[in-house]
């Protein structure tokens, strides 16, 4: 089976890192929560951190820095799997999180796509950047993991081949800013 992750170093560089964590620490955190056959809900036997949810749209600090970055790795993501160039219309979905995961317990610990019923069910791309070089990263079902390096953008098919999950159990510290890309009838792309 071929392998559609892409994985771009230091799509953020150390400062922007740094900043970004600091800008989280600041800010009004809730527990991170999940979403099953179009339901979000919170629960910690699935996935437990500190979550930041946020928005392109609100073109904060995160969304300027992160829209930027996403855009620069998503042109290679399509220059690298040019077959996009043949796929109907799509964009970056406005909102996306930061997460923080800080010990054992941590972890988005059940295998799942970023695939699904309710509006899940228009996403067609999972993208995700590492904040930190933590010292467990995103395990795939059927591929190598991800790892956890520091200004990484990893970017893949939000589908039922691509089922993953936070390698479990967490080891200490491991931040990261995640969302998608999704259909979208809008022909002015990203």
């Amino acid at each position: 089976m071929t392998n559609f992750i892409g994985l771009y170093d230091n799509a953020l560089s150390d400062e922007e890192c740094a900043l970004l964590i600091s800008e989280f620490d600041k800010s009004d955190t809730v527990d991170g929560g999940s979403s099953k056959n179009g339901k979000y809900t919170i629960d910690p036997s699935i996935k437990k951190c500190r979550q930041l949810n946020l928005y392109f749209s609100d073109e904060d600090m995160f969304s300027k820095i992160i829209y930027s970055a996403l855009a620069r790795c998503m042109k290679k993501y399509v220059e690298d799997k040019p077959s996009l160039n043949h796929v109907s219309y799509w964009r970056f979905v406005d909102d996306y999180s930061f997460q923080k995961y800080e010990d054992e317990t941590d972890g988005y610990k059940v295998w799942h796509t970023e695939h699904g019923a309710g509006l899940n069910a228009l996403r067609i791309i999972a993208w995700m950047f590492y904040l930190n070089d933590a010292k467990c990263g995103t395990e795939f079902m059927h591929y190598p993991n991800i790892p956890p390096k520091k200004g990484l953008c990893a970017i893949w098919p939000s589908g039922w081949e691509y089922v993953h999950r936070g390698v479990t159990p967490n080891i200490g510290l491991k931040c990261i800013i995640t969302g998608w890309i999704a259909f979208t009838e809008d022909q002015s792309g990203l």
